[in-house]
């Protein structure tokens, strides 16, 4: 399910990740300092090893807000797993900041919520305009395998940006065709990517389409390691 995983290794064990040794969290901090990756592995979780990748922002508080969190779970029989949980923003309609949970193909809304900080800073309300999905704007459905792997991507790449959700059902991946010894049919992924960018009506659609691209440019083209 999870491409690049060496990449992932190297990246987050590279000089620009800082690791917390009492409690062997991984930190990639922007320049500003003020968002972050992160990265923990609890080993022997439930019969498997789950590691939690998370995206967040320093509040006015001067605290760690989650924006996504993503559970990706690792059994003993090789099944690979994951979740999300999602930090929606207040709107004209909904005055309150309220989690999201998304598991096995199911949209969980967490009830609850909590009151932004007030008054919001110029910088923290630019982080939350840019890092912050609204309520309505999450796909009903997640497409898991796609959302997890450019949110790897993402990490890979260093760009602490809000994370590219995509719905179930945008872009099926197929895999290439060898044609011949040493030659295999990648266009095919590109193609229909493409033709997703194109048809994009919106700057959020032009987004995810063009994630999508990237992602399948390291994959076919650049062979990105599975």
């Amino acid at each position: 399910m999870i491409c690049g995983k060496e990449k992932l290794f190297e990246a987050i064990t590279g000089p620009r990740w800082e690791i917390v040794e009492s409690t062997g969290e991984l930190f990639l901090y922007n320049r500003e300092r003020n968002r972050r990756f992160s990265y923990f592995v609890q080993e022997e979780w439930y019969g498997g090893v789950i590691a939690t990748l998370g995206v967040s922002f320093r509040n006015g508080y001067g605290e760690w807000t989650g924006v996504l969190s993503m559970n990706h779970l690792l059994t003993d029989e090789g099944e690979e797993r994951v979740s999300f949980l999602i930090l929606t923003r207040a709107d004209g309609t909904n005055p309150l900041d309220e989690m999201v949970f998304y598991d096995t193909k199911r949209r969980w809304e967490m009830g609850g919520g909590s009151l932004p900080e007030h008054p919001l800073s110029e910088r923290v309300a630019k982080d939350r305009k840019e890092l912050l999905y609204e309520r309505e704007q999450l796909p009903e459905k997640l497409d898991y395998e796609l959302t997890a792997n450019l949110f790897v991507k993402q990490m890979i790449d260093g760009e602490v940006e809000r994370p590219v959700l995509v719905p179930e059902g945008l872009f099926r991946y197929v895999e290439p065709v060898e044609l011949a010894p040493g030659t295999m049919a990648t266009y095919a992924n590109l193609t229909v990517a493409g033709r997703l960018m194109a048809d994009a009506k919106t700057p959020e659609e032009s987004r995810v389409a063009t994630s999508i691209f990237s992602l399948v440019l390291d994959r076919d083209i650049m062979r990105f390691p599975k």
